[in-house]
């Protein structure tokens, strides 16, 4: 992945997460999450009458979850994908 797209420095994300807009934007995620979570112990999703419905409502609210637990963790993913770099790095 790094071949194809400039890597960040780190010093940079640590600055861009520490923005009030970012740590406002995290902090929607974590709503979100909250919202998926409460969903799913309610029961939200259940179908009475299609498990295939209420399996396939399931599935659809984990994938949100774990996309969200991924991009609520910036930092992460940059390093995951090999495109953050630390100052000394070139």
């Amino acid at each position: 992945m790094s071949d194809r797209y400039p890597r960040v420095l780190k010093d940079s994300v640590e600055i861009w997460l520490n923005d009030p807009i970012t740590k406002t934007y995290l902090k929607s995620l974590e709503f979100y999450l909250e919202q998926l979570q409460e969903t799913r112990q309610q029961g939200g999703f259940v179908n009475d009458t299609s498990n295939d419905l209420t399996l396939r409502r399931l599935f659809q609210n984990l994938g949100a979850e774990q996309a969200i637990r991924h991009a609520s963790e910036p930092m992460q993913m940059l390093s995951n994908y090999e495109l953050l770099k630390e100052l000394n790095d070139d």
